[in-house]
This record gives C-alpha cells, structure tokens and sequence, in this order.
C-alpha cells in the first residue's frame, strides 16, 4: 500500500473530492514530494498520521521529510564523531576499482526503503565481499 494510500485508510477519502479530483490530488502529492527517499516519506506519513486529525497537506509532509532527514543527518554525524580518526590508506588502481563498484552497487538501493538490508542481500556486493574476505582474511566481528 502506499503512503496515499496509509493516509486514505486513516482519514478516508477527502470529502467532496471526485475521483478525478483525487485523482490530481494525488499527482499534485507526489510531483511536491517526489524528491524525497522513500524512507523519509513513510516515517512522515506515520507522524501525520499519528499528530494530524484531518488530511495533511503536502506542505505538512514536506515539513515532516525535512525533519526526519535533519534527524537521520544528525545521528551520521554524531556516529560518525564517536569513530576514531581513520588514517590515510593509499588504494592500487585495482582497489580503487573494487571500492568504486561497491559504492556504485550501494547506489543503486539507496532510494530502498531499507537500503542496508538490500544492499548486504545483493549478489554482487556479495561476491564483492567474499573477495575482499579472501584477499584480505579480514571476517565481519
């Protein structure tokens, strides 16, 4: 189901609105929010869900993507604070080919509403990492 549709079951459908009319309602929502990674979508639809007691409009949403990607920007940063300092490792032409496929397959589920989970379970970073392990002896803790 989609967000529209979570946002329908919860408030119904607006009233005096024809189906055409939701119709571009609906397309209205999704050219205002269409910039958005999923997963921000589905955690702003859930807290209007939760606050709203009518139907949010796309401003509402907006708000609340923006909010919850500050959050998720803060809580890189400060996991990222907490690592040490990570030194400078000079990489070969063939390293540096492997980490760019890697970053290039970690792309393709970005927009996933679980990236991680989609990313570790795809076939090539699998056999990317199986390599690596290989080469390296290094095995996750």
């Amino acid at each position: 189901m989609g967000q529209m549709g979570r946002l329908d079951v919860i408030f119904g459908t607006p009233k005096g609105r024809t189906p055409d009319m939701v119709d571009i309602m609906a397309r209205e929502w999704l050219e205002s929010l269409k910039h958005f990674p999923r997963w921000a979508l589905t955690m702003a639809v859930g807290q209007a869900i939760n606050t709203c007691k009518f139907w949010p409009v796309p401003a509402e949403i907006r708000e609340l993507c923006l909010a919850a990607l500050r959050e998720d920007r803060e809580l890189r940063e400060a996991n990222q604070a907490r690592l040490p300092p990570s030194r400078p490792v000079s990489k070969s032409p063939e390293e540096r080919s492997r980490a760019d496929e890697i970053f290039r397959i970690r792309a393709k589920h970005k927009d996933s509403a679980t990236p991680f989970s989609d990313t570790i379970n795809d076939p090539e970073y699998q056999a990317l990492l199986g390599d690596f392990q290989r080469r390296t002896g290094w095995q996750p803790k």
